[in-house]
């Protein structure tokens, strides 16, 4: 039985609730190779939420990851800053939704930039649990995945730690959907960040939290 997921209050209380759960955390290892991580990393809880025809969406992922897998790793670490691993993020949620694009080839078949970017920081944070992928030095780089699980427990205090002028309003069961596009995912993932950076935590940890919490 999963635990409700929880609804930071105030940015102090989000402060003690990560710190407390960072002092005694460890990161998963997996002993995923190229195969298994191309099968594993989306599972079907995200497939369910895409287009099914003419192809199966986990068919379409598995092919674009399959032919870019080696370029990905390489790439993933070579990168040296932050800005570099958010360009790196930016540059393969593109390659997916055109990929994706040319595959189903109907406006209405899209793959939204939500679900795009979930699936590429998925990977990030899947090879970096792997032994057989020296990742380590761009841990604290890594963004998190956006759901209902790392999403709604910012509801109230999302506000409070992003630099926009603007009112940002989180719904009450917001789906990996709710990011609609480049800009939208910068907000939020560097309101992520603001959080962490006030905990003292790196902010996959943050998705680790959320995602130990409710399953």
């Amino acid at each position: 039985m999963t635990n409700e997921i929880l609804i930071f209050s105030t940015v102090r209380q989000a402060k003690a609730i990560l710190t407390s759960f960072s002092e005694n955390f460890v990161f998963p290892t997996n002993d995923f190779k190229k195969e298994e991580l191309i099968k594993y990393t989306v599972q079907s809880s995200v497939y369910r939420a895409l287009p099914s025809k003419p192809f199966k969406p986990s068919y379409v992922y598995r092919e674009w990851f399959r032919n870019r897998f080696d370029n990905y790793i390489n790439d993933m670490q070579n990168i040296q800053s932050q800005s570099g691993y958010t360009d790196f993020v930016f540059h393969y949620t593109n390659s997916l939704i055109n990929y994706w694009d040319n595959k189903y080839q109907k406006s209405i078949l899209k793959i939204g930039y939500g679900p795009a970017s979930k699936i590429i920081n998925l990977i990030g944070k899947m090879v970096n649990e792997s032994m057989y992928f020296d990742t380590k030095n761009i841990e604290h780089l890594l963004h998190v995945p956006f759901d209902v699980f790392s999403l709604k427990p910012l509801t109230s205090i999302i506000n409070e730690l992003t630099n926009v002028r603007y009112k940002i309003t989180i719904p009450r069961s917001p789906s990996m959907k709710y990011i609609l596009n480049k800009e939208h995912y910068v907000t939020v993932q560097t309101a992520v960040f603001n959080l962490c950076e006030i905990a003292g935590i790196k902010p996959i940890v943050y998705d680790y939290w959320c995602w130990n919490r409710t399953h």
